[in-house]
């Protein structure tokens, strides 16, 4: 392996000592993590099959692109472009979602800071990063769409949650209405940079900073999808009132950098990709635990339900009767 900065000059090769690393979680990923003790870094190693590559290359070009614009990422050590194997800054392993569950208050000072200050870190991440980005450094789609919506998170839900998780035969009509509605993201201001999973387990802190991870799935799209990825996050149980000014932070802060004309809907724009995004989750979460069989996510699932019970109960939604009726049987 090469070295890119740090404790290593670029070019100089780095030897590592596997009998000196200890395997950490990877949650849902297929990817394996170990932590480098002594040298205070995390080694990634590709997943098997035709995407391992693909995915550490992404993360490497994603993750330089997103230091250079001032998003606090975990500094790129080391990377070997035949195996796949990546070194980085160890962040630690305080991250909002253990903040928030060893606090007894989700609205505490501390929880707010640095949730306010996770919303700053997005406003540079979703403005600053779409500049000079390059579409083909995503080893997925680069583009963010109602296709994208209805395909790979309303269809998701449908396959995983309702047909596989529940065990519900679906009419095809909620399909529909579901494809449909995903069009509705079409007429939203694009071209912004998404993490695509901004939520509290990828948001560590170390040095009182948020840092961003688990970044190689990034894409152009809409504002608002990992606001609410962030807001709506079922790991965490966050106080409304802190959600409401969350939202209004990232309204002002677009404002403050001349967005006016691509926020006048903010608040349509915010609650119909929180449907997707919600979709998304409780089609994930339903994946993850019976095709990988990751026990830990299942007890998310009815979080993540309630959340979306509570969001379609909004006129923003009425659309969606199917959809409706679907949920109240449940």
């Amino acid at each position: 392996m090469q070295g890119e900065k740090g404790d290593w000059k670029k070019g100089q090769s780095i030897t590592i000592r596997w009998e000196e690393l200890e395997e950490i979680g990877a949650d849902g990923s297929l990817r394996r993590f170990y932590r480098w003790v002594e040298k205070g870094l995390i080694l990634i190693v590709p997943q098997r099959g035709p995407m391992g590559l693909p995915e550490q290359k992404a993360y490497v070009a994603i993750g330089r692109h997103l230091s250079k614009k001032g998003v606090t990422v975990p500094r790129i050590v080391g990377f070997d472009e035949t195996t796949g194997l990546i070194l980085v800054e160890d962040l630690g392993e305080e991250s909002l979602f253990e903040l928030v569950k060893r606090n007894a208050t989700s609205n505490s000072r501390l929880i707010r800071a640095y949730y306010e200050d996770a919303v700053r870190t997005l406003i540079t991440l979703n403005l600053d990063g779409r500049e000079g980005f390059d579409p083909t450094w995503c080893h997925d789609t680069p583009y963010y769409d109602g296709h994208f919506a209805a395909k790979r998170e309303a269809l998701y839900f449908s396959r995983f949650f309702l047909k596989r998780f529940i065990g519900m035969d679906v009419d095809p009509g909620l399909e529909d209405e579901l494809i449909g509605f995903a069009h509705a993201i079409d007429s939203f201001p694009t071209g912004f940079l998404l993490h695509r999973d901004f939520q509290s387990r990828n948001l560590f802190i170390k040095d009182e900073k948020v840092y961003v991870i688990d970044f190689q799935g990034a894409m152009l799209g809409p504002l608002f999808y990992d606001l609410a990825a962030l807001l709506h996050d079922p790991y965490v149980d966050l106080d409304d009132a802190l959600k409401k000014d969350l939202l209004e932070l990232y309204v002002n802060l677009l404002r403050d950098r001349g967005m006016d004309r691509k926020i006048m809907d903010a608040e349509l724009q915010f609650k119909t990709i929180s449907l997707f995004r919600l979709l998304q989750v409780l089609g994930a979460y339903s994946f993850l635990s019976i095709e990988r069989k990751r026990p830990f996510f299942k007890k998310f699932i009815p979080v993540a339900l309630e959340r979306l019970k509570d969001l379609l109960i909004d006129e923003t939604f009425l659309e969606l009767p199917r959809l409706k009726h679907c949920l109240s049987t449940l």
